[in-house]
């Protein structure tokens, strides 16, 4: 709700001398009577006149309130603008490999930590169409481009990890993403890719689907999760006599390829 004209809301200022007048008047008129005990006075019934005194100023209080709002007009209703922006299409490109389950992050795993990071990013965006492709051995397109972030972000939180075993394919992912932007109108194309592994899967080298992607002017940045060398990850043991599953952390090699991740951002650019 506005108000038409919100200056002559001003005038509700009128209750203060309203309301000190009306305690200046309360304490003149007020009759005084010396009781050597009042005890006997106190426990007599009040009559509804001096329940109900006060109940006339703040009538008379609301009724100016009241007055003054109309006079400025409340107003409500609906009015559309046309904003013409020129936005960026970007793809987001995540590794959902098993991997990804290790806590490089305690007690978070790598994948919560991914998630968070995308989903404030996409808060921090407002014109933008974007998508996303979910990748481990094979790719494919979670989200399409879009401006309902609403929906990406519903997708984005769905992302679980997936049965590619712990495969990674950094350049079928590039060439899945670059595919859907290869025909965008936008005049910015670009590629966010998040993955904490090396190439170890797909017919697509790295290098290549960065130097296509660079053809189609598309612009490739990647974000390398987690650290080099020995990470806690969780896996999955059985009891051998008592059938039990139940995880336990080991120490396990990552593989973070950062020379390839920097490699991809900046090839032939």
């Amino acid at each position: 709700m506005r108000f038409k004209n919100p200056e002559l809301l001003l005038f509700l200022l009128i209750w203060i001398p309203m309301l000190w007048v009306y305690i200046h008047r309360e304490r003149k008129s007020r009759p005084t009577v010396r009781f050597s005990d009042i005890d006997i006075i106190e426990k007599l019934p009040k009559s509804l006149f001096i329940r109900t005194r006060h109940i006339l100023i703040v009538l008379r209080m609301l009724g100016v309130g009241l007055l003054v709002i109309a006079l400025a007009r409340p107003q409500e209703g609906r009015s559309d603008e046309e904003v013409t922006t020129e936005g960026v299409d970007i793809m987001l490109v995540l590794d959902v490999s098993e991997s990804m389950q290790a806590l490089d992050f305690q007690p978070e795993n790598r994948l919560a930590v991914a998630k968070k990071t995308i989903a404030d990013f996409i808060n921090k965006r407002t014109s933008d169409r974007i998508g996303l492709v979910v990748f481990a051995a094979r790719s494919f397109t979670k989200c399409p481009l879009t401006l309902d972030y609403n929906i990406l972000q519903s997708f984005l939180g769905e992302i679980t990890f997936t049965d590619f075993s712990f495969q990674t394919a950094i350049g079928t992912a590039i060439a899945t993403a670059a595919n859907r932007l290869k025909d965008s109108p936008s005049k910015s194309k670009v590629i966010i890719l998040a993955t904490d592994g090396a190439n170890n899967a797909g017919d697509i080298p790295p290098l290549t689907a960065a130097n296509a992607s660079k053809e189609l002017g598309i612009k490739i940045y990647t974000i390398g999760i987690g650290k080099d060398g020995q990470v806690p990850y969780p896996v999955q043991m059985q009891n051998p006599f008592t059938g039990q599953v139940f995880k336990q952390v080991q120490m396990m090699n990552s593989d973070l390829d950062e020379k390839t991740l920097n490699e991809i951002a900046y090839y032939k650019w």
